[in-house]
C-alpha cells in the first residue's frame, strides 16, 4: 500500500541509473525503489521532490482516525492520480506499478516462491532513459534469472481472467511468455511481439506461423510480422516500433499496453 502511494504522488522520476530494491517491503527498500542515490546533485534534487510527495501523502491522511479508514483515504487518492493520468493518456511506468499490482514488490513477497521474488534493475547497457526496459531479478546480480515485470503482470491477470495458462519460459533470453498454439511473448519498449516459439522442431514452427496468420486476421493492430505496437509518446518522432535504436526510448503510452494485449492472449486460448 505505501509503494502504491508513494508511486502516486508528486510529479517526479527516479535518476535514470541501475537500481535493485530488494522485494521484502522495508522502508529502506522502498527508499531505494524510489530514491536510489540522494547525495548525487541529481539525486538531491530527486529526494526533494519525492520529500514534497511525501509531505503531500501525509496532507492527504491526516484526517483518519484508524488505519482502516487511512488505508482507504490512501487507496483513494492512488485511483485519482491513476484515473487523471489514464485520461491525460500519459502512462509512465510509475502507472504501471501503481495500477497493477503484480508489478510491484509487496505482491512479489506475498505471491511469490522466495526464489523468485527477486530485485528490480534497468536493463544495463541501454539509453538511461529507457525507463520501459525493467529487470526483476532473482538475485543481486543480471547473471541468475530475472523476469520481465510487464510479461509477469500479463501472465497473472491471463490465469486472473480464465485464459488457457500461458508458461513462464525460465531458460529464454530475453524473457518470453508460452502461449497456445505454438507462440511465445515478448516486449520491446513501443510494442508486444508474437512470434512462432521455435523449440528445434519444424512442425511446431509451422504451426505457430499458421496460427500467427489467424490471430492477424481476428486483431487488425497486429502486422503480419507479429508486432503489437503501443501508442505512446517516444523521445523523437519516427521511431521504428520494429527496430528501436539504441538512443531512442518510450517516454511514456497513451493506452494501457496490459490491457490492450490481454485480448489477443485470450484469443489464442478460445482458438485452441
Amino acid at each position: 500500500m505505501l509503494l502504491r502511494c508513494l508511486l502516486s504522488f508528486g510529479e517526479y522520476e527516479p535518476p535514470r541509473s541501475d537500481f535493485r530494491p530488494g522485494c521484502d517491503g522495508s522502508l529502506l527498500n522502498l527508499r531505494q525503489f524510489l530514491c536510489p542515490s540522494p547525495e548525487s546533485p541529481a539525486g538531491k534534487e530527486h529526494f526533494l521532490l519525492l520529500q514534497r510527495a511525501l509531505e503531500s501523502l501525509s496532507q492527504e491522511g491526516r484526517n483518519a482516525a484508524t488505519t482502516e479508514e487511512l488505508e482507504n483515504l490512501l487507496s483513494h487518492a492512488a485511483k485519482r492520480w491513476l484515473n487523471d493520468r489514464e485520461e491525460r493518456h500519459e502512462l509512465t511506468w510509475r502507472w504501471y506499478f501503481a495500477r497493477y499490482a503484480a508489478m510491484r514488490p509487496d505482491f512479489c513477497a506475498a505471491e511469490l516462491p522466495r526464489s523468485e521474488q527477486g530485485k528490480y534493475a534497468y536493463v544495463r547497457g541501454v539509453n538511461p532513459y529507457k525507463t520501459f526496459e525493467w529487470m526483476q531479478l532473482e538475485k543481486k546480480t543480471c547473471g541468475g534469472r530475472h523476469w520481465n515485470p510487464f510479461l509477469r503482470t500479463v501472465c497473472v491477470r491471463a490465469w486472473e481472467e480464465g485464459a488457457a495458462e500461458p508458461v513462464w519460459d525460465e531458460t529464454a533470453s530475453p524473457c518470453r511468455l508460452l502461449l497456445p498454439g505454438g507462440l511465445c511473448l515478448t516486449m520491446n519498449e513501443c510494442a508486444w511481439i508474437l512470434s512462432p516459439a521455435d523449440d528445434g522442431k519444424k512442425t511446431s514452427a509451422e504451426d505457430g506461423r499458421a496460427i500467427l496468420e489467424r490471430l492477424c486476421a481476428l486483431h487488425s493492430e497486429l502486422d503480419k510480422e507479429g508486432y503489437l505496437p503501443v501508442p505512446g509518446k517516444d523521445s523523437e518522432e519516427g521511431v521504428d516500433y520494429r527496430r528501436i535504436q539504441g538512443h531512442q526510448s518510450r517516454r511514456y503510452d497513451t493506452t494501457d499496453r496490459i490491457a490492450l494485449i490481454l485480448p489477443v492472449v485470450k484469443a489464442l486460448s478460445d482458438m485452441e
